[in-house]
């Protein structure tokens, strides 16, 4: 599954290389919403959420992060996980929008 996205040309219409070259983030809430932005990226895993944050290092883009979780069908309580996993997101960008120190948000991630 990981292997397509090894190396993706600067230039690729995906999340992270849109995000890599401008700095901003992305924030797409389900595949229907990623399909309709991206209709040419295939879709190999069916995401509830998926994030792209670009990095920026002495205000030049220098990457970018990617953060997705995938969807498990036919768990039950999916609503409230859809909720907790948002949370978790949103805290994830306001740590990462707050930092210069990547090194320590990282940290915190993991």
């Amino acid at each position: 599954m990981v292997t397509p996205w090894r190396r993706i040309p600067l230039e690729a219409p995906t999340p992270l290389t849109e995000v890599a070259r401008n700095g901003g983030a992305i924030w797409l809430s389900t595949t229907e919403e990623f399909q309709a932005r991206y209709p040419d990226v295939p879709v190999v895993v069916d995401h509830q959420a998926h994030v792209a944050i670009g990095l920026v290092v002495e205000g030049r883009p220098a990457g970018a992060l990617g953060i997705s979780r995938a969807r498990r069908p036919g768990r039950p309580g999916n609503a409230l996980r859809t909720r907790e996993q948002a949370s978790y997101l949103a805290e994830v960008s306001a740590m990462l929008a707050s930092t210069t120190d990547l090194q320590s948000v990282l940290e915190q991630l993991a």
